[in-house]
Order: C-alpha cells, then sequence, then structure tokens
C-alpha cells in the first residue's frame, strides 16, 4: 500500500490530521514513516485499522509527554518490518487533557504495551482505564501519591523533594 493511502486511511478513521515522511537512507534502506493524530475516544479504531490493514503490526513504544497545557501520548507502530525497502513506521499521536487524564488500554490488542502504559501512569499521571496491571514500575512504593515526575506543572516534584546534592559526586572537572 502506498504511504498517502495509509495515511489516508487512518485520517478517515482518527478524523484527524497527518503527514508523511519518506526519506531514502541508502539503496537498501528508507526511513518511511506515518503521523496522524487521533482524539482519545477514537485512537483505539485507528489503531484497529493498522491491525485490520497490515498482518502483525509491531508496537515499537509509546512516548508520554507533558506538553504544557495538556498531555499526549505518542503510539508507534512498525509495519512491514521484515522488508527493508516496505518497512514504515506508523506513530498516532493522542492529545489528553490535563483536567481529565484518562485514556483507555491497548493491552487487548498489544499486550507487551502494559510496561509503556504503567509507566506513563506514574511518570505523567494518564489514567489508563482496563490496564490490567496498575502496580508501580519505576518509582518506589513510599513515593508520594499523586506526584508524577515528569510533569511540569503542580503536580510534578515539589522543590521539597529536589535533592541539592548528587549521593554519588564526580571528582574533577571531567577533563580527566
Amino acid at each position: 500500500m502506498d504511504l498517502n493511502q495509509l495515511l489516508e486511511e487512518l485520517k478517515r478513521v482518527s478524523g484527524g490530521e497527518g503527514f508523511v515522511q519518506d526519506q531514502e537512507m541508502s539503496k537498501t534502506s528508507r526511513r518511511r514513516r506515518v503521523w496522524v493524530t487521533a482524539d482519545r475516544r477514537n485512537f483505539r479504531s485507528v489503531i484497529l485499522k493498522l491491525v485490520e490493514m497490515y498482518t502483525y503490526p509491531q508496537l515499537s513504544f509509546i512516548v508520554a509527554q507533558d506538553l504544557g497545557d495538556r498531555l499526549q501520548l505518542i503510539y508507534s507502530f512498525e509495519v512491514n518490518s521484515g522488508k527493508p525497502l516496505e518497512a514504515v513506521e506508523v506513530s498516532v499521536k493522542v492529545d489528553i487533557p490535563k483536567d481529565d487524564p484518562r485514556i483507555a488500554t491497548i493491552t487487548d490488542m498489544f499486550p507487551g504495551a502494559e510496561v509503556y502504559e504503567r509507566e506513563a501512569q506514574e511518570m505523567i499521571g494518564v489514567d489508563v482505564v482496563g490496564l490490567p496491571d496498575k502496580r508501580r514500575l519505576l518509582i518506589p512504593e513510599d513515593f508520594p501519591e499523586g506526584v508524577f515526575p515528569l510533569r511540569l506543572d503542580e503536580k510534578g516534584i515539589p522543590p521539597e523533594l529536589w535533592k541539592k546534592k548528587s549521593p554519588h559526586p564526580l571528582e574533577g572537572d571531567g577533563n580527566e
């Protein structure tokens, strides 16, 4: 399938915007990407469409970020990964309002998403609805509830929890 056809099909399902990047890296390698935005209410439909269109799309990663006025998750997939000149990275961007930071899980379609969704939950405070295991993944159990290390607003780490000095300071000026 042509990249522009893929983009148009995903945009039709998402109702969002998108663009294509197609760059020849060498005679045997191309960087082919499709980016599409989706609403959090229909992003699962976009991912289901990807599953319908390609056999075994591979979830590469999920990025969670605080953009100041909103949170965002970027779901990155690879399709046709066994075909060097036909592999395509498909990224689905989903904005999430800070006053209602909820999104549905995709672990029913991609069980490996659990680790990334748990990370998003504890690092930026997204409530992943339907996530089978909501235990903490990276931060200790005694870390304060409602504080999210990668948030840029008042829900981020308060100054009183900042460490002023490294427990393992470097010696010298770094030029040795």
